[in-house]
């Protein structure tokens, strides 16, 4: 995931969330806990918006600390599993600054840590990099999303994770709103949302 591209600030605020738009679920991913892991520093996507292959999870963080740290946990070995993981601050400049990516193979761990930009915002980049293809076809809208799903976890120390239900598009917004593409059921302009 790039945070450098040359319209970076043009495009981020055009997907700013409204309650006419459609598909900005596909931008950020809400984060949930684990119920049966006791540590309160593990997090995982919600099922409703498990990994597909070669897709990306963009998690904001809230810093609580100089530095932020990642540990991923992969939760398959199907069709030869791995995930890249990566940090993304973007300082108040909006000069983007990445952490080394960190890299997971099957139900192993990977990690990757990053100094807190001084009044940057910092994001979560996590991306399903299965060795196997996997065709998905054409799935008609509506259809419940097929293809092998890439479950994961994470532990994170010095941020907090953007959390919230996984059929909000964006749960913080007030008033809340349910935009979420393809797994609430619901129409928007006559298409799934």
């Amino acid at each position: 995931m790039s945070m450098d591209f040359v319209n970076r600030r043009a495009l981020l605020d055009n997907i700013s969330a409204t309650k006419d738009a459609l598909y900005l679920s596909h931008f950020y991913t809400p984060l949930a806990t684990v119920a049966s892991v006791r540590d309160p520093k593990v997090f995982a996507a919600p099922a409703a918006r498990s990994l597909l292959q070669w897709g990306t999870h963009i998690v904001p963080l809230t810093p609580s600390a100089a530095k932020v740290s990642i540990a991923l946990t992969g939760g398959t070995r199907v069709n030869g599993a791995a995930w890249r993981v990566s940090i993304v601050s973007v300082s108040s400049d909006g000069t983007a600054h990445y952490s080394p990516l960190g890299s997971v193979e099957g139900t192993g761990t990977g990690s990757t840590s990053l100094d807190v930009a001084a009044g940057g915002r910092m994001y979560l980049a996590i991306t399903a990099t299965p060795s196997v293809y996997e065709s998905l076809e054409w799935q008609p809208d509506g259809a419940p999303t097929k293809g092998t799903k890439y479950p994961y976890r994470v532990k994170i120390d010095g941020a907090v994770p953007f959390m919230g239900a996984a059929s909000a598009c964006n749960p913080a917004a007030v008033p809340a709103w349910n935009l979420n593409y393809n797994t609430n059921g619901f129409l928007a302009g006559g298409k799934p949302c």
